[in-house]
C-alpha cells in the first residue's frame, strides 16, 4: 500500500504537534484537568438541554441569555444596556 506524501506530512505534522504538547505539560506551562461531562459549557452548543440548564450555560459562556429586547438598527445589534 502506497502512502501519499501529503499524508506523510500530516503524520509528522501531527507527531510533532503532540510531542510539543507533551513538553508543555511536563514544563507545567500547560495544566491538563478532568471536567465532568455535566460541567462542560461548550456541550450548549452540541447537546439539547432543558431551558434552566441552557440558560445556565450560556450564563458561564458570558452570552447574552435574550431576556430583554435586541434590536438591529444599520447592521449593529442593540443589546439590553
Amino acid at each position: 500500500m502506497r502512502t501519499s506524501a501529503n499524508t506523510k506530512h500530516q503524520a509528522r505534522l501531527w507527531g510533532f504537534k503532540f510531542h510539543l504538547i507533551k513538553d508543555q505539560v511536563r514544563h507545567g506551562t500547560i495544566v491538563i484537568s478532568y471536567i465532568p461531562t455535566t460541567e462542560m459549557i461548550a456541550d450548549g452548543f452540541t447537546k439539547v438541554y432543558s431551558k434552566v440548564k441552557q440558560a445556565e450555560l450560556v450564563d458561564k459562556l458570558g452570552l447574552a441569555r435574550g431576556d430583554c429586547e435586541q434590536q438591529v438598527s444599520g447592521g449593529v445589534l442593540k443589546g439590553c444596556g
